[in-house]
């Protein structure tokens, strides 16, 4: 039996000058998330830091601190080079997302 994870809202959900932002920023997650797992693959850990260092910036901002610190770890494990940590925090953030565009959708 699968546990059933609980959907992800901003802490920042009911700020009316946040919502086109958030919005706009749960739409792009997964095209966002594929771009990840794709520099993952191809090795490109500096690039993958920086857009996780991005993502952290950004989640924290929208109200998204879990999907924030999975990012920054991600970020960090790939600037280290550690190429299983960091695969092991896309793995997370995948997660994160998923729950975070299940919660968008509720909303709505």
């Amino acid at each position: 039996m699968t546990e059933r994870r609980k959907p992800i809202y901003s802490v920042h959900e009911e700020d009316p000058e946040l919502q086109e932002p958030i919005n706009d920023f749960v739409v792009g997650l997964a095209e966002r998330i594929d771009g990840l797992q794709d520099l993952h693959s191809l090795a490109d850990f500096t690039r993958l830091g920086e857009l996780c260092s991005e993502l952290a910036g950004e989640a924290q901002r929208l109200g998204y601190p879990l999907l924030a610190s999975a990012a920054r770890h991600a970020s960090e494990a790939a600037r280290d080079g550690k190429a299983e940590a960091s695969e092991e925090a896309l793995v997370e953030i995948t997660d994160l997302t998923q729950r975070i565009r299940q919660a968008h959708r509720g909303a709505a």
